[in-house]
């Protein structure tokens, strides 16, 4: 292996290791002393991370841990996350994250229906209802160097992670992956946006989310670099500093960023992309991220059952409006009709995705396992069309979809006209119950110019909303989102019904 074929473009993840922590620990047999992390402006070396994961091991080890047992992680230093996950993938153990700030009865639960054995972390977690083990970064320094040890985790489609996901019936869905899920996954990932050998990739999705550990792996696989940082210290200042090649945001984090920045140039010209997910991007979003921080913006569209499915550059999204991009490599994409027809060209309908290396299934839950599968075509509950060329726009979620006196109504359809007018960020839509009409839509927005007015917006809009015109636009400070970046749809409802009491 050479510098020129770490990429996995070269299709190794199929051909020689399913297990990505052993891609890792080739890359650092061979290049021990390239950066493969950067943790608070420190650079970690491939060696030592190999030598922390060796570790880590060990502990797992003496733990009583073995494949066939699960392990979950509750960790705030990111490094030792990434070094324990590693030794879990290189063990073929099992394992779960726990996020920090989640409530202790939702985490609880997550961990006791997955049947967790053990908790390793570096924060007191009195509240947990399974054995925990605290250390930290030093205390693992300590330990005896590893010898050698077998590769585990592997090709016989044993689970090998666990995510929360959401559910429709008010219990969060367990999906869980085995190797070859993951590791298809962060191939695709990387076709769609290469990082090349010692390129730096700086993230403010957390290592804790399915998405923030896929991409830091596959950077990692890729002899990349990832950026940990603890530090308060401004996005752009530690591209600048730490000379960031990737960078990857939420919509709520971008928003932030581009009303930073008001100069006829990007701030961030360096940067090879800049990735922006978590929910619809507006158009004026867009074109603001491209000319003041970055023309290489990237958006898609995907899930954490299948991981990335679209993929839009910058090319692509000038020539199709609004689009969530192009098929990535290896996926396709088919609009259904009621009967499972295909539907054509700028017909809406279920968004149906096939791909190599989509998630294994819901934990204990066939029959919801087989409810989002149709003859091999992943359903995801989205609704969408085709451009003629390919490109796929979503309108939003089909459990979503507002029926008002037998008039269907797509969520996004109206966001996307009121986001239209020079003035407003996001836009959002949902709707509110009514006796005599079924729903009634009803949407939010945030405004860049303090001028406009909800009676400006709903004359704005009237010539292409017609009888889909929202009945009520609220004006507010900025969206409710939760960690991931997703607009909390149900905080926007209970203001709506406030503000219609009064």
């Amino acid at each position: 292996m050479n510098a020129d074929t770490v990429s996995p473009e070269t299709g190794k993840f199929a051909e020689e290791s399913i297990n990505l922590s052993r891609y890792i620990h080739d890359i650092a047999e061979q290049y021990p002393f390239a950066i493969a992390a950067i943790v608070n402006r420190k650079p970690v070396n491939f060696a030592t991370l190999n030598s922390f994961v060796g570790k880590a091991v060990g502990r797992l080890e003496r733990a009583g841990l073995g494949p066939a047992d699960i392990v979950g992680f509750r960790f705030k230093n990111q490094l030792l996350h990434l070094v324990f996950v590693l030794a879990a993938l290189r063990s073929g153990i099992a394992h779960l994250s726990v996020f920090q700030e989640w409530p202790h009865k939702l985490s609880n639960d997550f961990v006791n229906r997955v049947g967790v054995k053990i908790i390793f972390g570096d924060v007191a977690w009195p509240e947990s209802e399974t054995q925990t083990t605290s250390l930290d970064l030093p205390a693992l320094a300590d330990d005896p160097e590893p010898g050698d040890f077998p590769f585990r985790g592997g090709q016989d489609g044993a689970p090998i992670l666990f995510v929360l996901g959401s559910g429709t019936t008010g219990e969060p869905r367990i999906i869980h992956y085995d190797a070859a899920n993951l590791a298809a996954m962060v191939e695709r990932d990387l076709k769609v946006r290469p990082i090349g050998f010692q390129e730096r990739y700086f993230s403010l999705v957390a290592f804790d989310f399915f998405t923030g550990k896929r991409r830091a792996l596959g950077c990692l696989a890729a002899g990349g670099t990832v950026i940990f940082t603890s530090t308060s210290a401004s996005v752009a200042a530690l591209c600048d500093y730490l000379a960031v090649d990737h960078l990857a945001l939420v919509v709520n984090h971008a928003e932030t960023m581009a009303g930073k920045f008001k100069g006829d140039r990007p701030r961030l010209p360096r940067l090879k992309s800049l990735v922006v997910g978590g929910s619809p991007i507006s158009e004026d979003l867009r074109h603001r991220l491209r000319g003041r921080l970055s023309p290489n913006l990237f958006v898609g569209y995907g899930t954490n059952e299948i991981g990335e499915a679209t993929f839009a550059s910058a090319e692509i999204q000038k020539l199709h409006a609004g689009t969530v991009g192009m098929p990535a490599p290896g996926v396709e994409i088919k609009i259904s009709g009621p009967r499972g027809e295909a539907l054509p060209p700028g017909v809406t309908g279920e968004i149906l995705l096939r791909t190599k290396g989509m998630f294994s299934g819901y934990l204990n839950e066939p029959d919801a396992t087989a409810e989002v599968f149709r003859e091999g075509w992943y359903r995801p509950g989205d609704l969408g069309y085709l451009t003629p060329q390919g490109a796929l726009v979503f309108k939003g979620r089909s459990d979503d979809l507002m029926m008002i006196d037998g008039i269907s109504i797509y969520p996004r359809e109206i966001e996307h006209v009121l986001e239209t007018p020079p003035g407003v960020k996001h836009a959002a839509a949902f709707p509110l119950r009514s006796a005599k009409h079924g729903q009634i839509p009803i949407a939010a927005v945030t405004l860049s110019d303090a001028s406009l007015g909800a009676a400006d917006l709903k004359s704005y809009c009237y010539e292409s909303l017609g009888p889909k015109l929202p009945n009520l636009i609220m004006v507010v400070e900025k969206m409710p989102r939760n960690p991931a970046g997703k607009i909390l749809k149900g905080d926007l409802l209970k203001l709506a019904e406030k503000e219609l009491r009064q």
